[in-house]
């Protein structure tokens, strides 16, 4: 058992739980989020040329250059190509949503100081595991005053 003196302020990290496997699907998420956001230009570049030909399709049609058919299918073309870009866009919003999820999970895993205070003894070495149900804790922790005052000082 160590006799330490370590401050410590309020929400530093004390510790962390391993949490490799978050980290790693951190960076798969992180990967889905650039190849969601690289879909949109193009599916928006799909939506102007579509919106392009069904503004050309209503001229011609007021001309009877073309069947209303050929009219049609060119608006439904444009419902289609807005119909991808919302859901490109969605993707992205998802993707991002799922990046903070892992996020949130790797912080829920690091223990951090309720107080600011001191560590005034510790079992456990950097890099050391520690055993699941411990019977007591690995680290004393308390107030600067309370050690002080533990130790006749004034």
């Amino acid at each position: 058992m160590l006799a330490l003196e370590i401050e410590w302020p309020r929400g530093s990290r004390l510790f962390s739980l391993d949490h490799r496997d978050l980290d790693a699907e951190l960076a798969v998420r992180k990967a889905q989020l650039a190849q969601a956001m690289a879909h949109v230009p193009a599916t928006e570049s799909d939506l102007a040329d579509a919106e392009l030909l069904q503004r050309e399709a209503v001229r011609l049609d007021k001309t009877r250059v073309i069947s209303r058919e050929e009219a049609a299918r060119k608006k439904y073309c444009r419902r289609w190509s807005a119909a991808r870009v919302a859901e490109a866009r969605t993707q992205v919003a998802l993707a991002e949503a799922q990046i903070r999820q892992t996020e949130i999970a790797i912080e829920r895993l690091t223990v951090t100081a309720p107080i600011s205070g001191v560590v005034l003894q510790s079992d456990v070495r950097p890099g050391q595991y520690a055993s699941a149900g411990l019977s007591r804790a690995a680290d004393d922790l308390g107030e600067r005053r309370s050690a002080a005052c533990s130790r006749g000082y004034r």
